[in-house]
């Protein structure tokens, strides 16, 4: 098992003879003004590997998700979520997945 600079992991698979490579999971970057509510909606900020793209999904009960979104990471500018029903519901979470 490896890492790269890019917090890129590879998995030697001795198994099936070669070496897997897992990329790093989106983070929500909580110390940007875009965290929060603003005007009755969630939003945050998200960054990932450049290129790939990210899901934003949403549960009110931890266990059934719906996806809200699609986007791409671009380098180096941030992803922006604003959730337009964040405030229909009392409960509501969120994750961001890489597909």
């Amino acid at each position: 098992m490896a890492v790269d600079g890019a917090g890129n992991v590879y998995v030697a698979d001795t198994r099936n003879g070669t070496i897997r490579k897992g990329f790093p999971a989106p983070r929500i970057l909580s110390s940007v003004p875009a965290f929060g509510f603003n005007g009755g909606q969630f939003g945050f900020n998200l960054t990932g590997p450049a290129g790939r793209a990210v899901v934003v999904e949403a549960s009110s009960n931890l266990l059934n998700w719906q996806p809200l979104w699609t986007n791409t990471f671009t380098f180096p500018s941030a992803l922006n979520f604003s959730g337009s029903q964040s405030s229909a519901s009392s409960a509501r979470y969120y994750r961001a997945r890489l597909p």
